[in-house]
């Protein structure tokens, strides 16, 4: 059985400064990029990508941050199917990687400050 898996990204903003979140919580990346399986309609595949990105990063105080399921391909939201079942479709989706959106501004910055980079 060869499955086709699309990708699909869980953005995570904290709703809360930065130096009021749980110590535990500062590391939470920003993005994260998960695999679904393609068969999957839209609001079922947002559920799976919420799925896999919680039992794959802690997060302590969930209420400190905003997520959002975003397919990169469009750029569209993905709301989550009213009727998908909570942790039902771990087995149709795993993580890709991880971003942390402010290291990689930085480190952009950095190197494009570097002489004879453009």
């Amino acid at each position: 059985m060869n499955r086709t898996f699309r990708e699909l990204e869980v953005h995570v903003k904290p709703v809360v400064p930065e130096d009021q979140l749980h110590m535990d919580d500062q590391d939470v990346p920003r993005i994260t990029k998960i695999a679904v399986n393609a068969e999957f309609p839209d609001g079922h595949a947002a559920g799976i990508a919420k799925d896999v990105f919680s039992v794959n990063v802690p997060v302590k105080e969930l209420d400190d941050f905003e997520m959002k399921v975003i397919d990169p391909s469009t750029g569209r939201e993905l709301d989550e199917a009213p009727e998908y079942v909570l942790r039902s479709g771990l087995k149709h989706g795993h993580l890709m990687d991880s971003i942390d959106l402010d290291s990689a501004v930085s480190q952009r910055k950095s190197q494009s400050a570097e002489p004879g980079i453009r």
